[in-house]
């Protein structure tokens, strides 16, 4: 069983199946074609001539018959009588029937005349909107509901005009109705009247018939919601709607659809319309008057399709045989130096385990080649030299220059996969390897004929930055030329990257720039700034402030920054315990550097210091506190609906929330919570007052107060009553 197992398996089987299903497809494709093309001739044969029955029957009906009918109705109404009734119609629709009954008597005559006159006319009635009457070929209607048309003529005004439609008569006689305004061509919203004739579809069977060759051939005309108007014969369920099937799937205009029934034993022929009518025509006829191939031709491409078939399998045996034989040797030394899981091997065949043993030891070679060499640049930067094997491998007589990243949205293990370098300038080389989580080191192996090979890094890098699409901080080593100072160009490189907190997350920087950074301590009178703040003076505070910033800007070292702002947090804390402020500023506040990590953030949160102690001195020297907080106290009045804060006003008013709420509590005498509370009910009881419209949860949204049940529990505790008592006692 197993034996037969492996055979099954083998790739020498599937080589002789895959011939035989070539054979087979050739075989099914040529003898297809052939009775392909025996129908496609008696498709053709059958298209062409139900096309010319379908267009004849579309021509006599479309072009002759109905078209008589509305041009001998259409031109001057009625056709070559006099007096002209076009005028005795015209003067009807204008001044209606009671001063016009002798017209009304000639057009009824001239009417009469007309249906005799043409055959297939059922009737013609005018109907007319002034005095709503109504005559036909025999009789005058002073009111439509005498009429048997009634209901026809209420609705003429929604009929689709000047287009033919199928209706039932109040006779139980189906007829064509073709309906126009007048005067002719008018919208329905301004024409006096309509004029309509009826077409007897007896009469259209009877012409239709004499269309059709034989008796077994039915023609019908069909609407364009598919529903049957004339039909040569009786029709089925099963015929209309194979027939609405085939007119559903040949959607183009004037084109015939053939197409054999789903019983087969009928040929469904269509025709969509094309004119303004939209009729749609259909002929089935029956099958075996078309049979064109017979049994015999059928078994002869049987026979032919075998004959072929068998000839195949043994070609296909032979080929295959000569093809597999290379292939087990292959196998067998495949097996022989690299041994594979029988387990796994089990559900393959030959050349799917060739192509796994190969993928498998190029991904392993691939693995090995790119750990080794991530740690040998790890080590070459750390300055673990005495670790690094293959040394040779590096290359010599270069410039080596060392490059630190610090990633801000990525890890480092993807972001070395995203870095692709494509760079035809042989005077440079670059890789790369993680350092940890969030730092990559790269490593450029530069001519020593570049005498400017960091502009050519700063470009590589922002192409980086473009594909990798992650924002990252970028310190460029010094350039050395010999491989032990590798290490030494990888840790200026790191250090340097402090000086992202003076440039910003996204800064590339190069030791080479800041090699020629001042490193002269920045000059600043910080004693100026402590006098400023004890004046009060917010002005002159700022000014001292905006030139320490100016300091910053210029090429200076990151230590002379971090000594200037440590010096500068030292004169606060100094004129903070000086002026006893730490209600205002506590102690733990001023030493908070770690949260900020940008220089410009620094200065931010320095400035906003000292403008609430220099305000504070100011508003205590001044007394000038009292109007900031009326100020206050009138946006409080004018915002009750919102939500009101302390943190909310001191943006308002520039001071630190603890400040003002002290301030609000020295000019008022009363707390800020409090005096909300207080403004808020208040005001809840002046709209209790003056409009009574307003609900209680509407007038405490009005005052803040979001929750109704809490805005009643307030109210009450303030006056005693509800909201709803206390509107009431005003009313009583």
């Amino acid at each position: 069983m197993r034996l037969i197992w492996r055979f099954r398996r083998s790739y020498f089987i599937n080589l002789v199946l895959s011939y035989c299903i070539l054979a087979i497809l050739l075989i099914a494709g040529i003898g297809g074609y052939l009775f392909t093309q025996a129908n496609t001739m008696m498709l053709d044969e059958l298209t062409k001539e139900s096309q010319s029955r379908l267009n004849t029957a579309q021509d006599l009906l479309e072009k002759n018959v109905l078209p008589k009918y509305v041009e001998g109705m259409m031109a001057k109404y009625f056709s070559g009588v006099e007096p002209n009734p076009k005028d005795m119609l015209y003067r009807i629709l204008d001044t209606g029937w009671e001063t016009n009954m002798t017209e009304i008597v000639d057009l009824i005559k001239q009417i009469a005349f007309i249906n005799v006159a043409n055959d297939g006319i059922s009737n013609m009635s005018v109907y007319v909107n002034e005095g709503s009457f109504a005559f036909d070929r025999i009789y005058f209607y002073p009111s439509i509901e005498e009429s048997p048309d009634r209901t026809l003529l209420s609705n003429l005004k929604s009929i689709p005009k000047n287009k033919w439609y199928i209706r039932t008569t109040p006779g139980q006689k189906k007829v064509l109705t073709y309906v126009i305004s007048l005067p002719l061509g008018f919208p329905d919203d301004k024409a006096k009247g309509y004029m309509y004739i009826d077409v007897e579809i007896d009469h259209l069977t009877k012409l239709l018939k004499q269309v059709m060759n034989t008796p077994y051939e039915k023609l019908y005309v069909l609407d364009s919601a598919h529903q049957p108007i004339i039909a040569t014969s009786q029709i089925d369920n099963d015929s209309l709607k194979a027939i609405t099937n085939e007119l559903g799937f040949s959607s183009a205009p004037s084109s015939v659809n053939v197409k054999r029934s789903e019983q087969g034993s009928q040929i469904i022929a269509t025709l969509n319309g094309g004119d303004l009518q939209s009729f749609q025509y259909a002929i089935i006829r029956p099958l075996d008057s078309f049979s064109l191939f017979g049994n015999k031709f059928k078994k002869q491409i049987i026979s032919s399709c075998f004959l072929i078939f068998f000839l195949g399998i043994i070609i296909a045996f032979l080929l295959s045989k000569r093809f597999y034989f290379p292939l087990k040797s292959v196998l067998h030394t495949i097996r022989r130096l690299n041994p594979i899981d029988p387990n796994h091997s089990a559900t393959e065949n030959e050349y799917n385990l060739i192509n796994r043993t190969i993928h498998n030891l190029g991904q392993k070679v691939i693995n090995l080649e790119t750990k080794v060499k991530k740690n040998q640049l790890t080590d070459l930067l750390m300055g673990n030299l005495f670790e690094l094997s293959g040394i040779d491998q590096i290359p010599t007589h270069c410039q080596y220059i060392a490059v630190d990243l610090q990633l801000m949205n990525a890890s480092s293990d993807i972001f070395c996969n995203q870095i692709d370098v494509e760079d035809e300038n042989p005077s440079f080389r670059m890789d790369w390897t993680p350092i940890s989580k969030s730092k990559v080191a790269l490593l450029i192996f530069a001519s020593l004929r570049e005498e400017q090979p960091d502009e050519w890094i700063k470009i590589q890098l922002e192409k980086i930055r473009e594909a990798s699409q992650v924002e990252f901080a970028a310190s460029i080593g010094p350039s050395v030329h010999m491989i032990e100072d590798i290490p030494t160009s990888y840790r200026e490189a790191a250090r340097n990257l402090r000086y992202i907190y003076l440039y910003g997350h996204s800064a590339v920087v190069s030791h080479s720039q800041i090699s020629g950074f001042s490193g002269e301590p920045i000059v600043l009178s910080f004693e100026a700034l402590k006098n400023s703040i004890r004046a009060g003076s917010v002005g002159e505070s700022e000014k001292i402030l905006q030139e320490l910033e100016i300091s910053y800007s210029a090429p200076v070292k990151i230590e002379v920054v971090e000594l200037s702002q440590m010096q500068l947090l030292t004169a606060l804390s100094e004129i903070v315990m000086e002026l006893n402020l730490h209600h205002i500023i506590p102690s733990s506040e001023l030493f908070r550097t770690e949260r900020t990590e940008s220089i410009l953030e620094m200065m931010t949160w320095i400035r906003g210091l000292v403008v609430q102690m220099a305000d504070y001195i100011e508003a205590g020297r001044t007394k000038g506190h009292s109007e900031l907080i009326h100020r206050v106290k009138d946006y409080i009045d004018e915002h009750l609906h919102e939500d009101l804060s302390l943190d909310l006003l001191s943006q308002l008013v520039s001071l630190s929330p603890s400040y003002i709420s002290t301030l609000f509590a020295d000019v008022l005498n009363v707390s800020f919570t409090e005096y909300v509370t207080k403004a808020r009910l208040d005001k809840a009881a002046e709209l209790l007052k003056a409009d009574r419209s307003l609900s209680v949860a509407d007038i405490a949204t009005k005052v803040g107060y979001r929750n109704s049940g809490y805005f009643i529990t307030k109210f009450r505790t303030k006056f005693g009553v509800t909201p709803m008592q206390y509107r009431n006692s005003w009313s009583a």
